[in-house]
């Protein structure tokens, strides 16, 4: 396999490998993901000779609905119409040529890219769109299929082969964006299954998403831009040097991932919202905001992994399918450009991906075509194919998502939070196998909270940190049989992470605003958990007369000192002038330093383990024997002594942005996440040495 790598939003297409001959030679054409951001990229090789050529001399117009079933055939919509006079000429009356003939609007194409269904149009009992536009195969094998002319006010619904079975709405009738009976211009379909409800993405006339009960068609709810009420008065042309619209302008498309998050394309305002599946927004991100007309955000498909990494995003305009990272919502990388070559486009409007993580899309306007990228596998910052010789022998990669992972009691799993840098769900992965399972649903919790943290309990439950800000956190506890939702425990209110006992049910937590501390005990009673024996421990005003603090700096519980765990760790962030900034000075943030500091539970006495000027780094897993504690500084991970010296400090990762390391109660192993938020990752201590003793 060649791979060529050009710059960021370019399609690398290697040349013509062999002469067609007889028109049977092979291509040799590569499509290859460009990296964008440090970390895991998906790659795609172009298949130029799929799908199959049609039968009959049918030919394509635009193309403008895509899906994929769960055979992995491939359905497809376009608008016989649209196909120009002068290559339509066998149908003409008289005919004119022996080609060619308009396809069938809906064609299905088998993984091979045989055709092996057709079939659409006006029939009996049913009155076929003005415009069609859009369409999707549910898990049912039901076919939706929407349209976008002016009369087009509903949504219908086929058999497999082409038999009417209803619709959603009445045709020609409407009465704007609050009708919960009828559509108008609706852009396309997404069918949850589990649910049994199909959310319309009704966005070429109104400006919502609207969602029905998938078998009787009963409204269910729609909201607007931001989750709001939808209005429509008239919003102007966009303008990216005004603030972001409050109204939708062309809702494009509407899909649901398996967490249960909702990625709605606003394409005119070049933007991506996400909502939960009630209509509560949760974030946006924006695209080439400099994009005008038809808008950057087109399409958007899910990466086949089990966590969905990866957004698929095309766009019409710029010519290209970007991949975005999902927890994130930014670009790693794009393929693509204008041109009519195999791996290019003109007028890209749908994707889809199959359940071996191929891509698909389609062409509108004269563009008229299908096309399949091969998923080649992935890079690491898009030069070196991930393999196990991509990472150093004494590192493996455990998942391809997650953060702030967390070691079981009896260290054969991993529980961690899926979102990076963000609230999400609690999973667990298990080593041994690296299969991964979601513990928690949004039902655990109030409407607009996260889980920011989750710890494990020495009697195997789970303390978890929820909120609905990474600041402003209360206590849950899952039940180590893991199959009961959490509870709320007392109305302690804490930043994101407590520090948690591996030998006791004694914990600490950092109140909002980071100045204090306090410890407590996790007590039952009636199987019930509860905070008992809570205590201050220390503030910023007990480190200001110790000389390392000023009133500036705030502070994070992290965790106890084994083995006799008389002693916390904590660190100590100091600030700039500006206390209402957070992060890391590189950036214009208010932290100019972090320093690792521990306090003695019997006599109150602070030590400052970063005490040398060039050392400083926040502690993160204190090693069983109680003599060193990982660091996170710099953005990679160090093993350094708890001397009181700060000089016996080593660097144990190289280049992988590490953070967040949590010890094996072994001690010979530690688990960390990556900034570039890429998954979790296993370190081998012993393998590591070994490593450095043969250099």
């Amino acid at each position: 396999m060649k791979y060529r790598y050009a710059g960021l939003a370019c399609l690398a297409l290697a040349a013509w490998a062999g002469s067609l001959g007889s028109g049977l030679g092979a291509f040799d054409v590569t499509a290859a993901a460009q990296a964008g951001a440090a970390g895991v990229v998906p790659v795609f090789e172009v298949d130029p000779l799929w799908p199959k050529p049609l039968p009959h001399h049918w030919v394509l117009g635009s193309v403008i609905g895509l899906s994929t079933d769960a055979q992995d055939h491939v359905w497809i919509l376009h608008k016989p119409q649209s196909v120009e006079d002068n290559f339509k000429g066998a149908a003409a009356t008289p005919p004119i040529a022996d080609c060619c003939v308009p396809a069938p609007p809906v064609l299905e194409f088998d993984p091979a890219g045989n055709l092996v269904g057709h079939w659409g149009g006006p029939g009996q009992g049913y009155e076929w769109p003005e415009a069609i536009h859009g369409i999707t195969v549910d898990q049912k094998g039901t076919v939706w299929i929407g349209g976008n002319g002016d009369k087009d006010t509903r949504v219908m619904r086929f058999t497999r082969s082409g038999q009417f079975l209803s619709q959603i709405g009445h045709q020609g009738t409407h009465s704007g964006s609050n009708d919960t009976e009828n559509l108008w211009r609706a852009a396309g379909i997404f069918v949850d299954t589990e649910a049994n409800e199909a959310y319309v993405a009704d966005g070429y006339g109104n400006r919502r998403v609207i969602v029905f009960d998938a078998d009787t068609g009963a409204y269910k709810r729609h909201w607007g831009a931001y989750g709001a009420k939808p209005d429509d008065a008239p919003v102007g042309a966009y303008d990216p040097a005004k603030p972001p619209s409050k109204q939708f302008n062309v809702v494009h498309c509407a899909k649901l991932s398996k967490d249960g998050f909702l990625y709605v394309c606003d394409r005119v305002n070049d933007r991506v919202q996400v909502f939960r599946k009630d209509g509560t927004f949760v974030k946006e991100a924006f695209f080439d905001t400099k994009t005008l007309g038809s808008g950057s955000v087109w399409d958007i498909a899910f990466s086949r992994d089990p966590q969905e990494t990866y957004l698929y995003i095309t766009d019409g305009v710029n010519e290209k399918v970007r991949i975005v990272r999902r927890s994130t919502l930014e670009v790693v990388g794009s393929f693509g450009d204008g041109g009519r070559q195999p791996g290019q486009f003109y007028g890209v409007h749908n994707i889809a991906t199959d359940s071996k993580g191929n891509v698909y899309t389609t062409e509108t306007y004269t563009g008229a075509r299908l096309q399949r990228f091969v998923y080649k596998g992935a890079v690491v910052n898009a030069q070196t194919p991930v393999s196990k010789d991509s990472l150093p022998t004494h590192i493996t990669q455990l998942t391809d998502f997650g953060q702030r992972p967390e070691w079981s009691v009896d260290g054969k799993q991993i529980y961690f939070i899926d979102k990076c840098y963000d609230g999400g769900e609690v999973w667990i992965v298990d080593v041994a196998t690296k299969k991964t399972r979601q513990l928690t649903k949004p039902e655990d919790r109030p409407k607009g909270h996260f889980y920011y943290r989750v710890l494990a309990l020495p009697n195997g439950d789970l303390l978890l940190s929820a909120g609905s800000a990474r600041q402003m956190n209360y206590f849950q506890v899952m039940e180590k049989s893991l199959q009961n939702p959490p509870y709320n425990i007392d109305a302690e209110v804490l930043v994101e992470g407590p520090a948690v006992s591996r030998k006791s049910m004694k914990i600490a937590w950092t109140l909002p605003g980071q100045l204090e501390m306090y410890t407590g005990e996790i007590a039952y009673s009636n199987g019930r958990a509860r905070i008992v024996n809570r205590k201050y421990l220390v503030g910023i005003k007990d480190i200001v007369p110790f000389g390392g603090a000023d009133f500036r700096d705030i502070i994070e519980t992290q965790n106890w000192r084994p083995p006799s765990e008389d002693e916390l760790t904590f660190a100590l962030y100091r600030r700039d002038e500006d206390r209402t900034k957070w992060g890391r000075s590189s950036s214009g943030s208010g932290i100019i330093e972090k320093e690792v500091f521990g306090i003695s539970l019997k006599t109150g006495k602070l030590v400052n383990y970063t005490t040398p000027k060039d050392v400083e780094g926040e502690p993160e897993g204190v090693f069983p024997d109680g003599t060193s504690t990982l660091m996170e500084s710099r953005g990679e991970v160090y093993r350094l002594k708890l001397d009181g010296t700060g000089t016996d400090n080593e660097r144990l990762t190289d280049g992988m942005r590490a953070t967040n390391p949590a010890v094996h109660d072994d001690g010979n192993t530690f688990v960390f996440m990556t900034r570039t938020c890429t998954g979790l990752f296993l370190f081998d201590i012993k393998k590591f040495e070994q490593t450095k003793q043969a250099k």
